[in-house]
């Protein structure tokens, strides 16, 4: 054999040996709740659920929407945060919502915010049988002239993942639950 076709064997055989951990670390990942793939503890306290993880980070959900923070860099809170039922954007396209929030670094008082929902995939994934729709959650914050998306993927009108900008210059949060 050449050096060639030594090299292409080895690459070969080190690349199924990789893919295999990958697809049996995936595999632990499997069950549970996860919010970037590290494994939170839930709990439910009146409508919304508690989710906590063993270095002290919480996140208080409702309908998978993340409306405030303990234990983070920069802790946020969204005043009087009330969820709606993600099917009535079936009948109402665009649904806007306003809010006051604060953020703890740097330590703000409640400013606005302003989201608007929509629904912006809905035949392609109905199809798939995984997911009814993605809902799309604009935000902007006028007065640091913060604006971006979140996501919601949504089966039976429940939140089954979602990926959130929490903060101004923080990477956005991936949540899902998962059971076997």
């Amino acid at each position: 054999m050449n050096y060639l076709t030594k090299f292409l064997l080895a690459f070969l055989i080190a690349s199924c040996s990789f893919f295999e951990n990958f697809q049996n670390s995936n595999k632990s990942l499997l069950e549970g709740n996860y919010i970037n793939k590290s494994k939170f503890n839930l709990s439910s306290i009146n409508n919304y659920r508690r989710w906590e993880n063993d270095e002290g980070q919480v996140y208080l959900i409702d309908n998978g929407k993340v409306f405030r923070t303990y234990g983070l860099d920069n802790n946020f809170e969204i005043l009087n945060f009330k969820s709606f039922d993600f099917n009535d954007l079936l009948i109402t396209p665009l649904i806007n919502k306003n809010y006051l929030i604060k953020f703890s670094n740097p330590s703000t008082t409640y400013i606005d915010i302003k989201y608007s929902y929509r629904i912006i995939n809905y035949d392609d994934t109905k199809l798939h049988g995984e997911i009814d729709f993605i809902v799309e959650e604009k935000y902007n914050i006028p007065l640091i002239r913060w604006v971006g998306k979140n996501y919601y993927w949504v089966k039976g009108n429940k939140v089954i993942r979602s990926q959130q900008k929490l903060t101004p210059f923080s990477k956005p949060v991936h949540i899902y639950t998962s059971k076997k």
